[in-house]
């Protein structure tokens, strides 16, 4: 059985061509002929029918179409869309990274203990999953502020750190849903405190800010990749991003992405300088420097080199529970 149906949650309207995703039976959904993606039964899967991803989303939808769809706790419907939606928290589950939410885990004190509200500084933001610690700040006026937005950076002084010698990774993957006004230099967002690695992003001449990586190959040369001048990067409304730094050997990759849109990518063959940081930052590119003015809604860090799918699949998801 199939049914075209246009998938609208309370934010956004998903659309594109037919993949799968496991839901359960709840939220709304209303159908239209637009955008088709299809429903898929227990029924269809056992008959051969259709297949499911080995990793799939779960959630709950309510399905308005024009035929009956039987559907409860003991009968899933499953939803179909491009690309693969995949939660970040499933990834980290096999590989080390941790995932922060704006919305949870979030507190007034570097204990953890007492919830920051909105309207009030963050002393600590701990992940919903992976093996990274939380990020923290023990100076009550260099601590960003929870707001409906996110949590706010003001550009001025904030930083998070975090201690952990897990991110000095050759391979890594960040992922954010954030928003930045555009930057008239180099503002890094995750950072080493150090020209070993970071990424964040640059601008000037009145520029919206554009992705930046910056590294050391073997020989500890600074190498850096920036997206295009004339493609918009960060700006003052959200949406996903995703710098991927690939090391293989002497080959090392980085890419950049906007959405579902590969903005800049390059391989150079003059390896990855080794780091040994203990202590990172978010929101900086040190304690005292390049601070920069983030809204973030939503973080991950995989300390390894995620599949174009997989990347595509995690800000399709993010979109879907952030609606930029």
């Amino acid at each position: 059985m199939a049914q075209a149906v246009q998938l609208v949650t309370a934010r956004t309207v998903l659309a594109g061509a037919p993949q799968r995703v496991r839901y359960g039976w709840n939220d709304p959904v209303d159908g239209g002929p637009a955008s088709p993606v299809t429903i898929v039964t227990d029924a269809d899967i056992a008959a051969g029918r259709a297949a499911m991803p080995t990793m799939a989303v779960q959630a709950t939808v309510r399905v308005h179409t024009d035929r009956h769809v039987q559907a409860g706790p003991a009968l899933p419907i499953y939803i179909e869309h491009d690309p693969p939606l995949l939660r970040p928290e499933d990834v980290v589950r096999d590989v080390s990274g941790g995932v922060w939410y704006d919305d949870q885990r979030v507190f007034a004190d570097t204990a953890g203990t007492t919830p920051a509200e909105l309207g009030t500084a963050v002393a600590s933001w701990f992940p919903v999953a992976g093996t990274l610690p939380a990020w923290t700040q023990t100076t009550s006026t260099r601590r960003p502020v929870r707001d409906f937005t996110g949590v706010v950076f003001d550009g001025s002084d904030d930083v998070l750190l975090m201690s952990s010698t897990a991110l000095n990774a050759q391979s890594r993957t960040v992922l954010a849903v954030l928003a930045a006004p555009a930057a008239s230099a180099t503002r890094p967002w995750v950072s080493s405190g150090a020209a070993n690695w970071y990424v964040g992003q640059t601008g000037g001449s009145g520029l919206d800010g554009r992705l930046i990586s910056n590294w050391q190959d073997a020989s500890l040369v600074t190498r850096t990749l920036a997206t295009s001048v004339v493609v918009p990067a960060c700006d003052a409304t959200p949406h996903g991003y995703a710098w991927r730094h690939t090391t293989s050997g002497s080959t090392v990759t980085i890419d950049h992405w906007r959405d579902a849109s590969l903005l800049a990518t390059t391989t150079r063959t003059d390896g990855m300088a080794s780091t040994a940081h203990a202590t990172w930052y978010l929101g900086a590119f040190a304690s005292g420097s390049l601070h920069g003015m983030w809204t973030v809604r939503a973080l991950a860090i995989v300390l390894t080199s995620l599949s174009v799918a997989q990347i595509g699949g995690i800000l399709a998801y993010w979109r879907i529970v952030f609606g930029w």
